[in-house]
């Protein structure tokens, strides 16, 4: 999972990641042996009614210009050389 934090440094800048893993039933995974991932970007200071009651952050952009800008951060980690 070197990956996925770096892509999401890369395209929003947070000021830190929040990272938690899902595994089991319990946890609410839908394959109780699989384990799945949920990388939650935060930034310092932001405060909205949203975020305060809902604890969330509100992310200003539609979902097609989210993948497109992730999708293009990804090829572009995936495309370096791997130095032995």
């Amino acid at each position: 999972m070197t990956t996925n934090p770096g892509v999401i440094w890369s395209v929003y800048s947070p000021g830190g990641l929040k990272i938690r893993a899902n595994l089991g039933k319990a946890a609410r995974a839908s394959i109780s042996e699989s384990i799945h991932w949920h990388i939650v970007p935060r930034w310092s200071g932001y405060m909205s009614f949203i975020s305060f009651l809902g604890r969330t952050r509100i992310l200003h952009e539609d979902l097609e210009t989210t993948y497109r800008r992730i999708r293009t951060t990804w090829n572009k980690i995936e495309e370096k050389p791997v130095k032995n």
